[in-house]
């Protein structure tokens, strides 16, 4: 990503973080045109779909963003989030598999950080 594309994707991460979902939807549905393998993308564009009640869409776009190139900690994040959508949506065998993979990588990760403390 150039810097240009890498200074913008930031600014609509932050909006997204911050709640203002109806500011970053534009940006992040441009970014994720512009750039379909980047996951980063995909997951904060779910993440805004959550936020505005599209669950459905929501759940496609983040499984979509695992489907490409995440940071270990983002993946995390990506089964957490499909985990709230999937509860929101009653589907809660979905619910369930999201979840136990959230924790299973949560104590993988926790291990690793233990770990490389010592």
């Amino acid at each position: 990503m150039d810097d240009r594309k890498s200074e913008r994707f930031g600014r609509y991460e932050i909006l997204a973080e911050l709640g203002r979902s109806e500011e970053a939807l534009p940006y992040l549905a441009n970014s994720v045109a512009g750039d379909p393998t980047n996951g980063e993308a995909f997951y904060y564009l779910g993440k805004v779909y959550f936020d505005q009640g599209r669950y459905a869409e929501a759940k496609e776009t983040l499984n979509k963003a695992l489907e490409r190139p995440l940071h270990p900690m983002r993946v995390r994040a990506v089964h957490y989030q499909l985990w709230m959508t999937c509860r929101k949506l009653g589907d809660t065998a979905e619910a369930a598999r999201q979840l136990e993979i959230f924790q299973k990588i949560d104590a993988e990760q926790a291990a690793q950080r233990k770990t490389n403390h010592r």
